[in-house]
């Protein structure tokens, strides 16, 4: 599983058939529709202070995408991030900002 993208409200990672399967459940799997499933999310984040940052939180899953026979993008909506995680996730973005 790796992130592509991320922002303050969410991030869409990608991974593969069996990640999907386990995430989703089967009666959800319409692929490209927007979805309403709810899932517990952990992600490290490069920080310059502690190398890295552990970020946990309650999320949604909005959105999957098919792109190949075993990867899938998938996007996801945080609805549970804490003060002290929205700003270490605030400070991640300002530093990739140019």
């Amino acid at each position: 599983t790796q992130i592509l993208d991320i922002s303050i409200g969410g991030l869409k990672f990608s991974c593969s058939h069996e990640v999907v399967n386990y995430l989703i459940p089967e009666g959800e799997r319409t692929v490209g529709l927007i979805m309403d499933v709810e899932i517990d999310v952990q992600f490290k984040l490069p920080s310059d202070t502690k190398g890295t940052t552990a970020i946990k939180t309650g999320a949604r899953i909005v959105h999957s995408e098919r792109l190949a026979q075993d990867l899938f993008h998938v996007g996801i909506q945080f609805n549970t991030l804490n003060h002290n995680a929205l700003r270490q996730l605030e400070a991640y973005i300002e530093g990739l900002e140019p």
